[in-house]
């Protein structure tokens, strides 16, 4: 039970350390891919979809990191019924995206997940609502002065123990 409580107290001091009038929201939709494991254990397409999501993100300069706190919706829906509709809240760390051209950055959080699982059997598929957790990396930009672009890969927890891919774009408003 330690990890959850670690990622609330984190979610608690992200945002109470950002200095401030110091901060933006970037709001963005993108396109993504998820992959889970089959009965084998081996990893195979689940669906595709996509998902909105909305960081607040602290400004920074220079080398220094900056911290966020980003919620997202994810909506993925595959062959046979397959369904995942999952709503996270995750810490962000980053550089500058205006710094860099091309900055890195982590997220971690929880997330809750509804999910339909056919059965390839032929069998009525499983259904469940289940908690996770979840974790991102990839790289993110602002390019002409408002527009954000990001590319991640990340593993979703709930509900599913899959892999997945997004591509964004989004807006950010001062």
């Amino acid at each position: 039970m330690r990890g959850p409580h670690a990622v609330f107290l984190l979610a608690l001091l992200v945002p109470a350390s950002a200095r401030a009038g110091g901060e933006r929201w970037i709001g963005s939709v993108s396109t993504a891919s998820v992959a889970a494991p089959d009965e084998r254990g081996r990893l195979e397409h689940f669906g595709s979809g996509g998902a909105m999501s909305f960081l607040w993100l602290e400004r920074c300069s220079e080398m220094r990191p900056c911290g966020g706190v980003e919620a997202s919706a994810l909506f993925i829906r595959g062959e046979h019924e397959a369904r995942l509709y999952d709503l996270s809240l995750a810490i962000v760390g980053t550089f500058s995206p205006e710094e860099h051209p091309l900055a890195p950055f982590l997220s971690l959080g929880l997330d809750m997940a509804a999910t339909t699982i056919p059965d390839m059997q032929g069998g009525a598929p499983s259904r469940g609502v289940a908690l996770g957790v979840h974790g991102n990396i990839g790289l993110h930009a602002i390019v002409a002065d408002d527009i954000y672009l990001r590319a991640q890969a990340g593993y979703v927890g709930a509900g599913l123990g899959g892999v997945k891919g997004e591509l964004a774009l989004g807006y950010q408003f001062e």
